[in-house]
């Protein structure tokens, strides 16, 4: 990893899909460009179609400066692993990083899960789709993270006995669903919460926690 590299990552103004490229950048105790466009911003952007446009034409986005060259990646999920595998944080050995990337997409569909409602405009709906969130969507994540830490975890972390992309993703989910539903929603998951409180210790983790700007959605 050269010394000189430098991360942005481009997100709107709020955690969303963006947040987990800042936590594995945060977790590295990296100095990062976190740029936050409101969405009018953003259309701007994408219709000028430049140099600093992903590929893909959407958000998240991470532009690396290393070496001399800058490239813009696109697709949360490949930034994430890519910044996971370049700090170390993707397990020390394949069987530990499929369990890590496993971990990861299990995190994911829940996180689908949260935004699902999130986005959902009908009250009746959405009053359904919270409710079985509560108790099938988190219950299924509170059994499958006790099953994993119990199987391949040491010291409060999911896989391993140091910070993966699986603990990261995990604090994610935990932390939007608190933002959006409150924490009373994990009363009754003791695992979910334990593995929270173990991240939330990081002083890294902590520390962005407490300096990053207040999401606007």
């Amino acid at each position: 990893m050269s010394k000189d590299a430098t991360y942005k990552v481009t997100y709107f103004p709020g955690k969303g899909g963006g947040e987990i490229l800042r936590l594995v950048l945060s977790a590295k105790g990296l100095k990062f460009e976190d740029v936050r466009l409101p969405r009018e911003e953003w259309m701007k952007v994408k219709a000028a179609d430049g140099p600093g446009c992903p590929p893909t034409k959407q958000l998240p986005s991470l532009t690396v400066n290393e070496n001399g060259k800058e490239t813009v990646l696109a697709q949360s999920g490949a930034c994430a692993r890519f910044l996971a595998m370049k700090f170390g944080f993707f397990g020390s050995s394949p069987e530990e990083m499929v369990i890590v990337d496993e971990a990861y997409e299990t995190a994911m569909d829940v996180q689908r899960e949260l935004f699902k409602i999130v986005f959902q405009q009908d009250q009746g709906e959405k009053a359904k789709l919270t409710e079985e969130f509560k108790t099938v969507s988190l219950k299924r994540l509170e059994d499958y993270v006790k099953n994993r830490s119990d199987t391949y975890g040491q010291d409060g972390y999911l896989v391993g006995k140091s910070t993966t992309l699986a603990d990261l993703q995990l604090y994610n989910v935990i932390d939007q669903t608190i933002d959006r539903l409150g924490a009373d929603v994990f009363a009754p998951y003791p695992e979910l919460k334990k593995h929270m409180e173990k991240v939330k210790s990081d002083p890294k983790i902590a520390k962005w926690t407490k300096e990053m700007p207040p999401p606007q959605f």
